[in-house]
């Protein structure tokens, strides 16, 4: 895959991860000549099914400037099984073979229902879209790519996923959406209500700053703004929430 990283500045060099499943698969740095770069990274399977780009760069006076993006890698279609149907194997056919052929050491298995069944919607319970769900899950402390459920007929549906930048409003929550947590003595921007709304106390830190402004554990994805109404924060990051 590709990357552009365009600075607003010029700095001398610009480092990057690549983090997946709570893993960090890349770590390089890049020298620049100019305010833009192109680099390539090799997908694998560590990155299925989502992975982040975190792109950051040391300004002076030793203050970290980050940016993220999350794509999506399509890992369940690496290894092609054909399928094929032989209804004369023994001549009265009454007796079915299935015939598959995968990569060497594939593990192919088969699984049937009634015809009845599968025309009003359901299946056997392993479908793509599941499978997906599940790695996805591995991966929950950070964001993932956005990703719509399509009904491509009356019993299949099929997932489309958006590359996009992160949920960051300044340098800790753009580490913090990314799943890395960063330790060092350089300047990280944080919020100027994060010492007022301190986590020790229950308390954190809405969007907006001020330092009054903080919501506590029981009102964090209730499916409600009560903590943070003018930002959300307190819906933050949620699987669900319903807008009230």
């Amino acid at each position: 895959m590709i990357f552009h990283v365009t600075l607003s500045h010029f700095v001398p060099r610009i480092y990057y991860q690549v983090v997946a499943q709570s893993n960090i698969i890349i770590a390089d740095e890049l020298e620049m000549s100019t305010k833009q770069k192109t680099f390539s990274v090799a997908l694998s399977r560590e990155m299925v099914p989502t992975a982040r780009v975190i792109v950051y760069y040391i300004k002076e006076p030793e203050e970290i400037v980050s940016d993220v993006l999350s794509f999506f890698v399509n890992g369940t279609r690496q290894n092609q099984v054909s399928l094929y149907i032989n209804r004369g194997k023994d001549f009265s056919r009454n007796t079915v073979e299935f015939n598959a052929y995968a990569d060497p050491g594939s593990y192919v298995a088969f699984s049937a229902m009634l015809l009845d069944l599968y025309s009003r919607g359901m299946n056997d319970g392993i479908t793509e879209n599941k499978l997906i769900d599940e790695l996805l899950s591995y991966d929950q402390p950070a964001n993932s790519s956005f990703k719509h459920l399509w009904r491509v007929s009356d019993t299949e549906y099929q997932y489309t996923f958006f590359h996009g930048s992160d949920y960051g409003i300044d340098g800790n929550t753009t580490f913090k959406s990314a799943g890395i947590i960063i330790i060092t003595d350089a300047d990280v921007t944080r919020l100027p209500n994060q010492e007022s709304c301190n986590p020790l106390d229950g308390k954190f830190p809405c969007f907006s700053g001020v330092e009054t402004e903080c919501f506590t554990s029981e009102q964090c994805c209730n499916g409600l703004f009560d903590g943070c109404p003018n930002d959300g924060a307190d819906e933050w990051g949620c699987k669900c929430t319903q807008f009230i």
